[in-house]
């Protein structure tokens, strides 16, 4: 008992490492780096509240959202604010068509080669009734002669092929590409006429929106939000091209890829031309002297290409040089950026 008073009376022991944690800015050191990072904080800070006021002031603009309907195009005006899906549905049902043979190739390509099995047998049978629905009413879906007929081949070659697949419960590369390749000619009908339609459509919309505008055409924003797989040579970024004013359309077309269809909002589209336009003026007052290193750091701030590219280059064509991290320890950095950076 007298001993467990003795323990007691000598109170509660800190370890040195929790109190060098919870005691952080006791070192002058540390408080010298947070110092420094709160120029940086405050920057930001300043940045983003720039970026909000310019994304709510740049005007006129155009914001593209790259959807199964051939686009959703909406015109952002000082007082208004326009969203239209100029493209008619002929485009997305030839397109849906033409994408039967990538959608039997998701249910099967796990199984490519495999042994006799069927365990892809029932999405095989649900995907070639709803081929047979399509196959029962292609007639009546409005679909010009052409496309009609393209789709009836599509669709009439698709149903044999996952019958006969499903009844021999195997299916090999081979036996797909001699399904897939006959194909072409059908498909490469739809993709015209579905080309055809978009442009006629969208140039009619951006012709009687140049009309409204009036002289501001010339001051025009266009941002396309795309997906990775859609974003070079993306169809909306080559329409616009040839209707924006052929002066600005270097730095006044936007094509803005995004992590998945669901971000494409027009929120994110201004949040990044917010950047993108403060950033242009930015360079040339940061960066001003006329000289080849300016020049460089300058057109990568307001480009998308990232400011640090040209030291990181410098460094990588060091490799002889050994670089020596005996006095870098983890705790002199952060462990991460504690801002959201937007995506260019």
């Amino acid at each position: 008992m007298l001993k467990r008073n003795d323990q007691k009376d000598k109170g509660l022991s800190i370890d040195p490492h929790d109190l060098y944690v919870v005691a952080m800015k006791a070192s002058v050191r540390t408080r010298a780096m947070q110092s420094l990072f709160a120029i940086d904080d405050a920057m930001r800070t300043n940045y983003d509240a720039l970026k909000a006021l310019v994304a709510n002031s740049v005007r006129p603009v155009i914001v593209v959202q790259n959807d199964l309907q051939g686009g959703t195009y909406t015109l952002l005006e000082k007082e208004q604010r326009t969203t239209i899906q100029p493209v008619p549905p002929v485009f997305q049902m030839v397109k849906s068509v033409s994408h039967t043979p990538l959608g039997i190739y998701s249910i099967i390509a796990p199984y490519l080669g495999a042994d006799r099995t069927d365990v892809w047998k029932r999405p095989a049978e649900d995907f070639c009734t709803l081929l047979s629905n399509a196959e029962r009413l292609v007639a009546y879906a409005g679909l010009p002669d052409s496309a009609r007929e393209a789709c009836d081949r599509i669709i009439t070659a698709s149903i044999e092929f996952v019958t006969s697949i499903i009844a021999k419960q195997k299916v090999t590369v081979e036996d797909f590409r001699r399904y897939s390749g006959p194909l072409e000619p059908a498909i490469a009908d739809n993709l015209t006429l579905a080309g055809e339609v978009q442009v006629k459509s969208v140039r009619g919309l951006l012709n009687r929106w140049k009309e409204k505008l009036g002289d501001a055409w010339t001051d025009l924003y266009a941002v396309v939000l795309v997906i990775w797989t859609t974003e070079v040579n993306n169809q909306h970024y080559l329409i616009l091209r040839t209707e924006m004013d052929p002066s600005r359309v270097e730095d006044h077309l936007i094509v803005l890829g995004t992590a998945s269809m669901a971000d494409d909002t027009v929120e994110v589209a201004l949040e990044n031309l917010g950047q993108i336009v403060q950033d242009n003026i930015a360079a040339a007052l940061v960066f001003s002297n006329p000289d080849e290193l300016d020049t460089e750091l300058g057109a990568s701030l307001k480009g998308p290409e990232d400011l640090l590219s040209w030291a990181i280059k410098k460094a990588l064509k060091r490799k002889q040089k050994v670089y020596s991290l005996a006095e870098i320890r983890p705790d002199q950095f952060r462990g991460s950026c504690p801002h959201v950076h937007v995506k260019r």
